[in-house]
């Protein structure tokens, strides 16, 4: 059995993939994100899951907190003290990829560009849809394409 301390990074991390990502999709969730970072009182690990529809509560991070918890105890994988956070990406989370933009569909979004379109690196626009790579926005009344490779960053806009 390995333990944390002498456990290369990487091999920590897929093998929480692998323990907990597969049952929690098959539940419903996306994880957006799974880190950790070592510290003297043990190592900290932090999940950001969401939902395609209406995002997640507050309880249900509470819940998924618990059930991965007791995957991480129940199969050995960690020897030593750790911390377990699931929280919510947010409303204002960065938008990276096609599954991203589509779950921005018929939201306002801001673009920043690596290459300008119309001689603009800054982009608003409602995404309208996704197609092998390219999002296609309507901006004042016209739907124009952006390439998911010249999208520098992108939030949606909260107003």
């Amino acid at each position: 059995m390995n333990t944390v301390s002498d456990t290369p990074s990487e091999d920590i991390l897929h093998k929480i993939k692998e323990l907990a990502v597969v049952p929690l999709e098959a539940m419903g969730y996306e994880v957006v994100a799974l880190n950790f970072s070592k510290t003297k009182g043990g190592l900290i690990i932090r999940f950001l899951v969401d939902k395609a529809k209406g995002g997640i509560s507050l309880f249900e991070c509470g819940k998924l907190n618990k059930y991965i918890g007791e995957l991480l105890d129940g199969d050995a994988i960690l020897e030593g003290k750790y911390s377990l956070e699931v929280s919510s990406p947010g409303i204002d989370r960065p938008l990276d990829t096609e599954k991203d933009f589509l779950r921005a569909r018929g939201r306002r979004v801001k673009f920043f560009l690596h290459e300008p379109i119309g001689g603009k690196l800054e982009i608003e626009a409602v995404v309208d849809k996704v197609e092998n790579s390219v999002v296609f926005i309507k901006q004042n009344n016209q739907i124009g394409k952006i390439s998911l490779t010249n999208i520098k960053k992108a939030k949606q806009v909260i107003k």
